[in-house]
């Protein structure tokens, strides 16, 4: 079950029904915070309603190697959760999103359509897909 970024009823809803979380997260420190925040609705919603619910893993976005806020980040991340993917920033992802199309459509053999593949499979294969 695919829930907007925030956290509203709907959201509350699916993590209600749901029993794996994946939680996409910018790699800037509001975002990680964020994960925080996130992390204790979680924690409320698996107290009171759903006790099955758990987070599955991270996935680390618009990730920049050069910038040293986003290694930081990535490495508290890193430290804390199961990171199950790094996506880096990139224009081909732009592209993507302005043509309406995947970036699996529109450039399967760039680096971010491997990375998309790579979490893909491992989601699959721990998760129980």
């Amino acid at each position: 079950m695919i829930a907007p970024p925030q956290l509203s009823i709907l959201t509350i809803n699916a993590l209600a029904v749901s029993n794996l979380v994946i939680i996409p997260v910018k790699t800037d420190y509001l975002a990680y915070r964020g994960v925080g925040l996130l992390e204790e609705t979680i924690q409320d919603i698996q107290s009171d309603i759903n006790e099955s619910l758990e987070i599955f893993g991270i996935i680390a976005t618009i990730y920049e190697k050069r910038v040293k806020d986003d290694n930081e980040i990535l490495q508290a991340l890193k430290d804390k959760y199961n990171v199950i993917g790094v996506v880096k920033k990139s224009v081909d992802a732009k592209k993507g999103i302005y043509g309406g199309k995947s970036i699996s459509e529109q450039a399967p053999n760039s680096d971010l359509a491997k990375e998309y593949d790579k979490i893909s499979d491992y989601i699959i294969e721990k998760g129980g897909c």
